[in-house]
């Protein structure tokens, strides 16, 4: 009925805005406490590789000129090879 164009019977108009009226349940609110994440063995590890990284600037250093010597090593093989 409510798919024909507009002009609609005034009983069917009145029973619809009665049952907008009326629909629905009240919804509670509810509180989402977080949770903490559950890594798996390659996120666990690397969660202790970042906590060394923090904790010892000497690690980090190095692994820092490790990558900036891999990077010089492939832009020379790519340029110069």
């Amino acid at each position: 009925m409510f798919l024909t164009p507009a002009p609609w019977p005034p009983a069917f108009v009145d029973a619809m805005r009665k049952s907008y009226l009326a629909a629905g349940p009240r919804f509670a609110t509810l509180t989402m406490v977080p949770k903490p994440l559950e890594l798996n063995a390659f996120g666990s590890g690397a969660a202790q590789w970042w906590e060394t990284m923090e904790r010892k600037p000497i690690t980090r250093l190095m692994f820092i000129g490790l990558l900036l010597f891999i990077l010089v090593l492939g832009a020379w093989f790519i340029f110069f090879g």
